[in-house]
């Protein structure tokens, strides 16, 4: 697979610094859902960390609701 491995879900708010809200380590699934607790922000970003494939991950698709 050539999946995320390891990540780190990130919000910020105005021009604050980036948050960790939760994070996911040694993933090798297809399909991962991360909660967290809810938070006031204006933006969201998945921080990259490792890869399953060594060479590349990807993500498929990425859904954030309020």
């Amino acid at each position: 697979t050539n999946g995320l491995r390891d990540w780190d879900v990130q919000v910020r708010k105005g021009t604050g610094d980036w948050q960790t809200v939760t994070q996911v380590r040694g993933n090798t699934l297809g399909h991962v859902t991360s909660t967290f607790d809810p938070v006031e922000a204006d933006a969201v970003r998945i921080l990259c960390l490792a890869g399953n494939g060594n060479t590349y991950s990807r993500i498929v698709e990425l859904e954030v609701y309020g």
